[in-house]
């Protein structure tokens, strides 16, 4: 019950604050813009090669190779406003919590005051991207190779296991290191023990929020699979609606993590 319980307060939160949505928001707004912006890129150069000779296809390929590099170039940016985002929401679960006014500036200070959190979890992420991905691609080789789909399952199988036993791992590391303002050592080490000791319940609630990534996942690469075809007014607002919908359910779910915490803080668990 406890996990349906931290669901249910977590959406009474967003009702009863609906500012708390802003940061997010903003964020995939921002991601929006690039993402059109690389989208029209890469029509422009499928449309010029379309109608090229084969001589052009180096002064295309070159030319709109800059602008596309410089743009790609903003991403680890936009990565960094992700985490710098995500770690707003500790303090704005807190403060109300605490039946303090929530504060965007506050716990926007409060976010980058523990950026040495944020960061090494954005590298952890990072590692473990680049340690699963070619473990994940052998699976799938074998798939292209013998076209059995019991491979594609199986890679599947392997990504989302890893990814639980690292979401178990970290789940209250930006809740730790903002809240309790611990150095990225203490935050990863008392999560750990954290996950440990309620693993059933960490368990289930990082099911439900992984089920809930992938719908989000989904739903924002729908309209960016339209805009490739043709890029139309109605496309763009399409592809801004659903971006904002993303941002809605990212938000629960940032608000969902610290909620977890706090709601074990307050009953007087120590850490």
């Amino acid at each position: 019950m406890t996990v349906i319980h931290i669901l249910k307060e977590s959406t009474r939160l967003l009702f009863k604050r609906p500012k708390i949505f802003i940061p997010n928001m903003s964020v995939a707004l921002i991601y929006a813009a690039f993402e059109l912006i690389l989208i029209k890129l890469f029509m422009d150069i499928i449309n010029e090669i379309m109608f090229a000779s084969p001589n052009e296809f180096h002064d295309i390929l070159f030319s709109n190779l800059i602008p596309i590099v410089g743009i790609l170039a903003f991403y680890p940016i936009l990565g960094a406003m992700d985490l710098i985002t995500y770690s707003m929401y500790p303090s704005l679960v807190s403060d109300y919590h605490e039946g303090r006014d929530i504060s965007l500036w506050l716990a926007l200070k409060s976010s980058l005051g523990s950026w040495r959190v944020w960061l090494t979890l954005g590298l952890v992420l990072l590692l473990f991207l680049i340690f699963i991905v070619p473990i994940v691609m052998i699976p799938v080789m074998i798939y292209l190779l013998t076209e059995n789909i019991f491979f594609i399952f199986l890679a599947f199988f392997i990504f989302i296991t890893a990814l639980i036993l690292l979401m178990m791992a970290v789940f209250f590391v930006i809740p730790i290191g903002v809240i309790e303002n611990e150095k990225p050592i203490e935050s990863f080490k008392r999560s750990y023990q954290l996950a440990i000791r309620y693993r059933v319940e960490v368990f289930s609630l990082i099911t439900i929020l992984i089920i809930i990534i992938i719908i989000a996942f989904a739903l924002g690469n729908i309209p960016g699979i339209g805009l490739c075809t043709e890029i139309t007014y109605f496309a763009i607002a399409i592809f801004i609606l659903i971006k904002i919908i993303q941002s809605l359910i990212y938000t629960y779910i940032c608000v969902v993590n610290p909620y977890f915490y706090v709601h074990f803080k307050n009953r007087g668990i120590k850490q």
